[in-house]
């Protein structure tokens, strides 16, 4: 009896109020901590494009002019009267967008690894750009398969796309 009693005086209630109180509010300062030590370990593996509202700064890294002499490059070689011309031109530009993702800093042996790694949210033309680069993978698993100009040039304006949504090209 002298138990039950006891439990349900105030001062009972009072004192585990207050235990229950530092307990939690530790408990509160721990689970913050870590949330900003998770916070902190995730922030390298963040995609550094930026989606949205374009912005002024231009990456200044001097692989920008490479790249762009490369696009120039690229268009340069396509020919919509030579089927082979057509194809260099999209395998330069394929090779060309996996350079522009590891120099971001996207991870991955190839192309593939590099885009499997990407969401719709970070890069819009994601969807078309993994159309662009089955194609190009068609073209080189089969050498006799024909292209048309219109199909060789929809490729080029999707790699041309992503250049300039990750500001290669202006």
């Amino acid at each position: 009896m002298q138990q039950q009693s006891f439990l349900l005086t105030p001062g009972f209630w009072t004192s585990a109020h207050g235990v229950l109180n530092w307990i939690f509010l530790i408990l509160d300062v721990v689970l913050l901590c870590l949330f900003f030590y998770a916070f902190k370990e995730i922030l390298p593996f963040r995609f550094p494009v930026k989606v949205g509202k374009r912005q002024q700064n231009i990456p200044t890294s001097p692989q920008v002019a490479v790249f762009r002499e490369r696009w120039q490059i690229a268009l340069n070689r396509f020919d919509p009267n030579s089927p082979e011309a057509m194809r260099l031109a999209i395998f330069e530009a394929d090779m060309l967008a996996d350079a522009v993702l590891k120099e971001y800093g996207i991870e991955g042996e190839n192309l593939t690894d590099r885009l499997s790694k990407l969401t719709p949210e970070a890069l819009s033309c994601l969807n078309r750009l993994w159309n662009a680069h089955r194609f190009r993978n068609e073209l080189a698993g089969s050498m006799d398969r024909e292209t048309s100009p219109e199909e060789a040039k929809e490729a080029l304006d999707t790699y041309e796309a992503f250049l300039k949504e990750v500001k290669i090209l202006l």
